[in-house]
């Protein structure tokens, strides 16, 4: 039986044309722009994702309004006949109702609350389709600095009608500084 010695040599690598010519740097760079490309890619993917798409607006009517009763800010939804009319009733009195067809419609009232001058209101932006919901995007109007106001409790509101039925509302408020 014969006895053999093994001796492992050190690993030779060969380096590449690129490698040998100082382009190394070239591999790290492009290394670093596909990163940059596909994180790229995913933000753009995540904003569509989030957004659902493009947005439908819809038709709507507005009527606005201004109570000197206070009243607490926030939202009101009308899908029925019935809720059309204690909305209406409730922040327009006795004025005339406009007509409401449930098949077809949608109320929506927002009110901004107590505020402690005239000449505040609320604008409306759009309303539109988003992800299977009617979005409803508002700002609130400030009234402007170099005019003077009169100090009185007012609660703006304003009401729509939208030409859109059967579907979740959001109601989403722009604030800008």
């Amino acid at each position: 039986m014969r006895r053999m010695n093994l001796s492992l040599s050190r690993h030779i690598r060969v380096a590449s044309p690129l490698e040998r010519h100082g382009s190394g740097r070239l591999g790290r760079v492009l290394s670093v722009l596909a990163v940059v490309l596909t994180m790229t890619i995913s933000a753009v993917a995540l904003f569509h994702w989030t957004s659902a798409g493009e947005a439908t607006a819809y038709d709507f009517r507005k009527f606005d309004g201004v109570r000197s009763a206070p009243l607490a800010g926030g939202s009101l939804i009308a899908t029925t006949e019935a809720q059309w009319q204690i909305m209406w009733r409730g922040l327009r009195g006795d004025q005339p109702v406009p007509p409401f067809d449930e098949a077809r419609q949608t109320g929506v009232a927002i009110i901004l609350g107590e505020r402690p001058s005239a000449g505040h209101s609320v604008s409306i932006i759009s309303a539109a389709r988003r992800a299977g919901r009617i979005v409803v995007l508002f700002e609130e109007r400030h009234p402007p600095r170099m005019l003077p106001t009169r100090a009185a409790t007012t609660t703006p509101y304003t009401i729509l009608l939208i030409d859109r039925a059967g579907a979740d509302v959001v109601v989403e408020q722009r604030v800008r500084d």
